[in-house]
């Protein structure tokens, strides 16, 4: 049997044939046949492995694709538009995941724009961005129940932004850490609300009642610059309590709260667009004594309602077809 693989770090030896915990500096990626690398019990290193990256869903090569166009886009550029980026990258720094400052090359920021750009759904542009300007994420909303729906909405998405949503599978209830994030949708100023709950069902199976989700939003700009991460998590609930709204007649839907604390707040209706799956605030009315009537809707378009509770909104109801 081979004897263990003795390294000196600071001072003291150690057996890294296995990954080990350890107190040190921040420190991240690989030095001869060591990987540092971190995790949230902390720093820890491990024997380097060649990375095997095989393509195992459609959205992984969609990815692959945007990448690989972007890098082939950075040859055609002139010499002095590569130095005019390389420029920006040096005036605009990123946060790695370790929360240092890291100037990027030219190089590696044009990649990283027109990656952006692509998955926002937005042609690439050779320019150094003019639009350095991000906006936090507005007061986001998750929902998702076990009837298999799940909604995604903000306030309002900055004219011209693009707040994108990435997701985690369906996790245990337990679990309060999560790195793996699907690209799912992207919010604007005209859909800031979203339900994906066919598309997530597709990739990860229907929310299951008694789990959780993850969700991570970022904010991109018109130029492709991209904002912080924001990560937030929402339980799986039962099958909502509050009533579907209900068609009275052929332009009337009523929707009747039940629930202790919430008969006198509004309730915001919600109508699906020409693009199947995206909803959009159609109006926000308030209730009388527990009713919440809303004129005017179409027949045989989807809707759903949410009650809006100190201006958040608050649980979602099932989807409908008016009839």
């Amino acid at each position: 049997m081979p004897a263990p693989r003795v390294l000196d770090f600071n001072g003291w030896t150690c057996d890294v044939s296995r990954i080990m915990k350890m107190l040190d500096v921040p420190q991240s990626g690989s030095i001869g046949g060591v990987t540092s690398s971190h995790n949230r019990a902390g720093q820890y290193k491990r024997n380097r492995r060649a990375p095997v990256s095989p393509t195992r869903t459609p959205k992984q090569s969609v990815a692959r694709a945007r990448f690989g166009a972007a890098s082939a886009l950075w040859q055609t550029l002139n010499a002095a538009m590569q130095n005019a980026w390389t420029a920006f990258a040096a005036a605009y720094p990123v946060v790695d995941a370790l929360g240092q400052s890291v100037t990027l090359t030219g190089q590696q920021y044009f990649v990283g724009i027109q990656s952006q750009l692509q998955a926002v759904g937005q042609p690439t542009n050779t320019a150094v961005p003019t639009n350095t300007t991000l906006f936090p994420i507005d007061t986001p909303v998750l929902y998702a129940d076990g009837s298999g729906t799940f909604i995604v909405s903000v306030a309002e998405v900055n004219a011209g932004d693009f707040n994108k949503v990435s997701c985690s599978p369906v996790l245990s209830n337990g679990v309060n850490f999560n790195k793996q994030f699907s690209l799912f949708a992207v919010l604007d100023n005209n859909n800031p609300v979203l339900d994906i709950s066919q598309t997530y069902a597709a990739q990860y199976g229907a929310p299951v009642a008694g789990k959780k989700i993850f969700v991570a939003l970022v904010d991109v700009n018109s130029s492709g610059m991209n904002g912080n991460q924001q990560i937030l998590q929402t339980p799986v609930l039962p099958t909502p309590v509050a009533a579907a709204p209900v068609a009275t007649n052929a332009v009337t839907a009523q929707l009747v709260s039940t629930g202790p604390g919430i008969g006198t707040d509004n309730v915001a209706f919600f109508q699906e667009t020409s693009t199947p799956g995206v909803f959009t605030l159609y109006a926000t009315v308030p209730q009388v004594a527990g009713v919440a009537t809303q004129n005017g809707l179409i027949v045989g378009v989807r809707y759903f309602t949410r009650t809006v509770i100190g201006g958040v909104y608050g649980q979602a109801s099932n989807i409908i077809t008016l009839t």
